[in-house]
């Protein structure tokens, strides 16, 4: 509250026309703005408006820790040796891993925002957005080709062909 009253104080004196400060109290992130209020050019008071900007605060952190995470997240992705691939809920790809685009002989760039389940339909990504259910794709040596062994985490197994 001291620093609040120096804030009049300043205006009040007439040694500034506005004062702010960012304080602390309790819990609270707050900005103090302090403003003359003038009748027919004499000062006759100061006007104080307080904001509350603690929520902000937390939300501007929340997100530097989400950004940083991420950051981790995506180099953990990028240099892992499997291939990984990240799709949205409408299954269109939003990264892969240098091991999917060496596994697939592909750029990242040509596949990027593109139908998962339109350019690799093996992977059944509609299925597992829909149930849930974890698929492992793996590349086998099948009949003489590579192609990728599905395995559901629901028992069933198969493979499709597809010349990687």
């Amino acid at each position: 509250m001291r620093k609040i009253k120096e804030l009049i104080e300043t205006i009040l004196s007439g040694r500034s026309t506005t004062a702010k400060k960012q304080l602390k109290l309790n819990e609270l992130s707050l900005y103090v703005h302090c403003y003359p209020l003038k009748n027919d050019g004499v000062l006759v008071g100061a006007m104080v408006i307080i904001e509350d900007v603690t929520q902000i605060e937390q939300t501007i952190t929340e997100l530097q820790l989400t950004k940083e995470w991420e950051q981790k997240l995506r180099f953990t992705i990028e240099f892992a040796y499997d291939a990984i691939i990240l799709v949205n809920k409408k299954a269109d790809i939003t990264m892969v891993n240098k091991g999917f685009t060496d596994l697939f002989g592909l750029r990242s760039q040509d596949v990027l925002n593109k139908s998962a389940s339109d350019l690799f339909p093996e992977l059944e990504i509609e299925n597992v957005i829909k149930s849930g259910t974890r698929v492992q794709n793996m590349p086998q040596m099948i009949e003489g080709q590579q192609s990728l062994f599905h395995h559901a985490d629901k028992g069933k197994r198969r493979y499709n062909q597809r010349h990687l």
